[in-house]
């Protein structure tokens, strides 16, 4: 069959996927990490890497939602074309039946309309390529797979995805309590990002809900590696990762955890009028080694500790706001205070015309489904 296949080797094709909009983000963040062949395009940022480069990208980068190691690419137009092009990856150089696996989906053709469909025959090509070598097949885990693959259909071709995050990479695993409809951590760390902000002067976020853009903020400047919560990814259960990986993996973080900026507090304030957004918030920063001051109060309420301040925040969306008058004066408000740039992420027309004035920059953005502008007044 023509297309590329890759074995284990010392570089494959990487993928970094990203929130739409964010995908620019994600390249600079990249190219500064020192990652290499690093190309933006639509839906993340293409890149090349061994296996420890894929498990430093889940380590190291914020914006991404998660790390692919391409595993081929192939004319599929069927599938027949599908099962076979499935069958000719050197299964055993990534996997083994003592390991376990899981299929997802996405992208259609002509006749192949159907994701489940397309995982199932993924999976049953993978399932009997290893019986055939090893007399025995692996086992389903939809939940926690050792293997997981990830399929695209896309302009005649099928490409073929080992996931080297295993959950997304917004699980930091410091959020263990949450508002209604918090904001992704990948999305926080890019707006942080946009906003220039660095741990100089005051970071404000005066509608906190879980805190996730000051904890995001915080970690950036204190130099917290946002993959460090979590224990293990994917990459390091797939077969082909090595002891010297392994050995390496551990080396690794232990240099980053010696980097961390410990001796440094940066000043971020938060406040919100829920009850329990300050507590939850500073529950959540505690446990990413991050310290914040949390203030109860409602928006028009807010006065800043000192001029120049950056201010970065999330209102809420929907009807609660056009119905919300002292939300609507807040963000009125907020055009007077004295901070050196505001950053808001406007899911509704409301917030831009509470604004009132023209924004410096702005950016189209994604919320989940949820269409959103990320606008800035510098």
């Amino acid at each position: 069959m023509v297309g590329r296949f890759f074995v284990q080797e010392d570089s494959f094709p990487l993928f970094a996927t990203a929130a739409k909009g964010t995908e620019g983000m994600l390249r600079d963040e990249l190219r500064e990490r020192r990652f290499r062949g690093v190309r933006a395009t639509r839906g993340g940022v293409s890149f090349v890497g061994s296996l420890t480069e894929a498990l430093r990208a889940c380590l190291e980068i914020r914006i991404a939602q998660r790390i692919l190691v391409q595993l081929a690419s192939f004319p599929c137009v069927s599938a027949d074309d599908l099962y076979d092009g499935v069958r000719a990856i050197e299964w055993h150089h990534w996997t083994s039946t003592k390991h376990s696996l899981s299929v997802r989906a996405e992208g259609r053709t002509d006749a192949l309309v159907h994701t489940g469909f397309v995982a199932q025959k993924v999976k049953d090509a993978i399932v009997d390529t290893l019986r055939a070598r090893f007399g025995e097949r692996p086992n389903v885990d939809r939940d926690d797979a050792d293997m997981p693959i990830f399929v695209l259909l896309k302009n005649g071709l099928a490409s073929v995805y080992a996931d080297a995050s295993g959950e997304p990479l917004f699980k930091r695993g410091y959020r263990l309590e949450a508002l209604d409809a918090p904001l992704k951590e990948t999305l926080a760390a890019a707006i942080v990002r946009w906003s220039g902000w660095r741990g100089e002067g005051d970071f404000v976020d005066p509608m906190a809900g879980s805190g996730t853009l000051a904890i995001e903020a915080g970690m950036l400047a204190k130099n917290i590696a946002p993959g460090l919560t979590r224990k293990r990814f994917s990459v390091e259960r797939f077969a082909a990762f090595t002891d010297a990986d392994r050995a390496w993996a551990s080396r690794h973080r232990t240099f980053l955890d010696a980097a961390i900026k410990r001796d440094f507090e940066p000043s971020i304030l938060v406040a919100d009028a829920a009850p329990d957004a300050c507590r939850i918030s500073k529950a959540n920063a505690d446990r990413a080694g991050v310290r914040i001051r949390a203030r109860e109060g409602f928006l028009d309420q807010l006065s800043l500790p000192r001029e120049g301040a950056t201010i970065v925040t999330n209102p809420p969306y929907g009807e609660r706001l056009a119905m919300d008058e002292a939300l609507m004066r807040g963000l009125r408000g907020l055009m007077r205070l004295e901070w050196k740039s505001l950053h808001v992420l406007a899911g509704s027309d409301a917030v831009l015309r509470a604004l009132a004035s023209r924004s410096t920059r702005w950016l189209d953005l994604a919320n989940g489904d949820l269409p959103v502008k990320l606008v800035s007044y510098e």
